[in-house]
């Protein structure tokens, strides 16, 4: 009997630990996507100041 309940905290304990880890997981992910699009905005507001030439694949081969 004590190795069934001992077997159920060890269960939830690892529930829980695997939620926490989805949370820091879905935590950076969103981070990733929101620098992403902030990167993507910034680059899009460049390339209306300076014109829309730079759109041949020219400004990839620039730093940043």
């Amino acid at each position: 009997m004590q190795l069934q309940a001992f077997k159920t905290s060890l269960s939830k304990h690892i529930v829980m630990q695997v939620q926490k880890l989805d949370l820091i997981l879905i935590k950076g992910a969103k981070f990733t996507i929101f620098t992403i699009n902030c990167r993507r905005f910034r680059k899009e507001e460049k390339e209306k100041k300076e014109g829309s030439h730079w759109r041949n694949g020219l400004d990839f081969a620039a730093p940043g």
